[in-house]
């Protein structure tokens, strides 16, 4: 994002559209296809809008994640 390289954006959120409909996770595959629509059409502010949602997910996802190894 910070480059303004939203091909390989849009490439790397299409990659990871598949990967994480393979593993279940159909919220971060939606924003992961959002994402991937806002770099085809080069939108910065709904881009990095977008990102900032994906990290919310992963850190709690990442919470989830070492709770349950606690919990082991």
């Amino acid at each position: 994002l910070a480059q303004n390289d939203f091909e390989s954006l849009a490439r790397e959120a299409h990659a990871l559209v598949g990967a994480s409909g393979l593993i279940f996770l159909r919220e971060l595959q939606s924003a992961f296809l959002e994402l991937e629509k806002s770099a085809q059409e080069k939108d910065q502010k709904l881009s990095s809008s977008k990102f900032a949602t994906i990290e919310k997910y992963f850190s709690a996802l990442s919470s989830q994640v070492n709770e349950s190894k606690r919990a082991d």
